[in-house]
């Protein structure tokens, strides 16, 4: 199965954030889809290109990928994830000077924060 991450322009429980070569920090709302269908997931992910997006998240088989619009792929393998009640700017900073990204998904009663390394 795979999981495309879809950044959206509406609130979600999702957020995912990131920081690019330069240091600029992006905050993304993000709707996860799941795909059995091969097919499918390509014509979805590149649905995602023509509508702007300049590279794409997605998970395969227990490995993340990185893809952008021309192809290159940066194959992530090792996957942290913990649970924390509360989440802080503060908190959310210190995290971004350890990763360049990461993802956070809100419950009612905790967040799951997901980190993949390569």
């Amino acid at each position: 199965m795979y999981k495309l991450y879809n950044i959206v322009k509406y609130d979600t429980n999702i957020k995912g954030y990131w920081k690019d070569t330069k240091g600029k920090i992006y905050i993304d709302d993000i709707l996860v889809k799941n795909y059995d269908s091969i097919n499918l997931f390509v014509s979805n992910k590149n649905y995602l290109y023509r509508q702007g997006e300049k590279a794409v998240f997605y998970i395969y088989k227990n490995k993340a990928y990185i893809e952008d619009n021309k192809g290159k792929k940066i194959i992530l393998k090792n996957c942290i994830q913990y649970k924390v009640k509360r989440i802080t700017k503060k908190y959310i900073n210190e995290l971004l000077q350890l990763h360049d990204g990461f993802t956070i998904f809100k419950h009612s009663q905790f967040f799951i924060i997901e980190v993949w390394k390569a």
